[in-house]
């Protein structure tokens, strides 16, 4: 059975096909360039090293990452793309500090980050990203303490 349309009910069809697809490819969460710095509590002094990572609250696998440089700042990625989603995220800091060269080489890298910013689970970090909050954040974390 061959159902033939007239061209006003074609050209409706194809109408609302399309207003259905451009409603569908637009909707989603906003996305913002996030930079900023990661400082120490204690003293305000940068973090030097290691990585940032900011994980959605509500899209747990939107999770947006970058380096954090020699004077704290860092600037973060989804995937290939610069920025991260809008909306609550909770913020992990790694940072890998050993020697690998033997006990004679000394490292000048300022103070290492507390390990309860390890892990998405256990973080105190939150983060709003807004179009208002997105650029020029301030991280302040506390550090880890020395083992005496």
């Amino acid at each position: 059975m061959t159902v033939k349309l007239l061209p006003q009910i074609r050209l409706s069809v194809t109408v609302i096909f399309l207003l259905a697809f451009i409603a569908g490819c637009g909707g989603g969460p906003e996305f913002h360039v996030v930079s900023g710095k990661v400082i120490f509590a204690k003293d305000k002094s940068p973090a030097q090293f290691g990585s940032i990572e900011f994980r959605s609250e509500t899209e747990p696998h939107h999770i947006a990452r970058g380096k954090i440089g020699k004077d704290g700042t860092f600037a973060l990625k989804t995937k290939q793309r610069n920025g991260a989603y809008e909306g609550w995220h909770t913020v992990v800091i790694i940072q890998a500090s050993g020697n690998t060269r033997g006990p004679s080489v000394k490292h000048n890298h300022g103070l290492d980050i507390a390990k309860k910013y390890l892990d998405h689970r256990d973080t105190e970090l939150r983060v709003n990203v807004t179009e208002e909050t997105a650029s020029e954040l301030t991280i302040e974390v506390d550090d880890e303490k020395p083992r005496r």
